[in-house]
């Protein structure tokens, strides 16, 4: 039984302190090439502030955040000028997805991901439909 850290454990009993070495890792912004990091690693170390272990969580979600927003612009024909934007809101549901996470609820992170980002593109189709629906005068 080593003194070790388990980020996962940590994630889930809602530690918000890091060992000392990790911070001073996250503090100086350096990774070390052979430190492999899981996503719950990095998820745990954004929480704590860290910028390196948000871009890198960014990183592994960017792909699933595109696609979507693609999929969804791609099948209506009309939405194809919001595309950006619906990747632009993607990125900000990673954001909020990164804070609001549970490992408990027994769903994997780019689920989580993925349900917050197509509730949020459900949000914005219905917003665009209403906007379209009311007539503007001149």
């Amino acid at each position: 039984m080593g003194n070790s850290f388990s980020y996962e454990k940590a994630i889930k009993s809602g530690i918000r302190s890091a060992p000392t070495e990790i911070f001073i890792y996250g503090m100086m912004n350096v990774r070390k090439k052979d430190m492999v990091m899981s996503l719950y690693e990095d998820l745990y170390m954004a929480r704590c502030g860290d910028p390196n272990a948000f871009a890198s969580i960014t990183e592994e979600c960017r792909p699933l955040i595109i696609r979507m927003a693609y999929d969804v612009c791609d099948s209506v024909v009309s939405l194809r000028y919001i595309r950006e934007d619906l990747v632009q809101e993607g990125l900000i549901c990673l954001s909020d997805a990164v804070a609001k996470y549970r490992p408990d609820r027994d769903a994997s992170f780019k689920t989580f991901v993925r349900v917050l980002f197509d509730r949020k593109i459900k949000n914005i189709l219905r917003g665009e439909r209403v906007q379209k629906a009311v007539p503007q005068e001149c």
